[in-house]
């Protein structure tokens, strides 16, 4: 748990904003993995995970994370390299093979349309399944400079409209219903 401390102080220092919604994630996939049944082990590695998905975000500049309009195309490419930096940071720091998977994997879609491999359907680990639930549902909760909010019922339409093309249908409804259950920050 220090090195994820060490690293979330890091990403802290330049993005308290980001370590919000990581903490976030990792709350929701610690709570739906436990109503799942998954066993300890795998339920620590895929918070764990969570907990470090974006962790590479470190490396991106501030101007790109902080832009309120659209990317462009090149900062769209730094903004996706995150997953890179964010692979080559938790096995730098010694995590176990599963979290570097969840990281490099939190993007992918199961249609292949995510990045930054084009990974699908099985080629996709299940943990990092939830944890791509568990991050947009966080995203789409979250005011942005980019976006507003939106409500618990348009994330449940949104996550529904992509169930079994690009997420995992069986995972959708135990994401909303921890998040429906959970109390709202202050």
């Amino acid at each position: 748990m220090e090195r994820a401390r060490t690293l979330l102080q890091a990403l802290s220092d330049c993005d308290a904003d980001t370590v919000g919604h990581l903490q976030r994630t990792a709350t929701t996939v610690a709570r739906v993995s436990a109503a799942l049944g998954w066993d300890e082990d795998r339920r620590r590695w895929a918070t764990f995970g969570a907990l470090l998905h974006d962790i590479g975000k470190i490396g991106v500049s501030p101007s790109v994370m902080y832009k309120p309009g659209p990317l462009s195309p090149d900062e769209q490419a730094v903004m996706r390299d995150h997953v890179n930096y964010g692979i080559d940071l938790v096995t730098a720091y010694g995590f176990p093979a599963i979290v570097a998977r969840i990281v490099r994997e939190h993007h992918e879609r199961l249609d292949g349309s995510g990045y930054p491999q084009g990974l699908a359907a099985e080629g996709i680990s299940e943990e990092a399944k939830l944890v791509m639930l568990a991050d947009i549902a966080d995203a789409m909760l979250s005011r942005r400079p980019y976006k507003q909010a939106l409500t618990l019922d348009d994330v449940r339409r949104a996550l529904s409209a992509g169930a079994g093309s690009m997420f995992e249908a069986e995972l959708v409804e135990p994401v909303i219903q921890v998040l429906a259950a959970t109390p709202p920050e202050e």
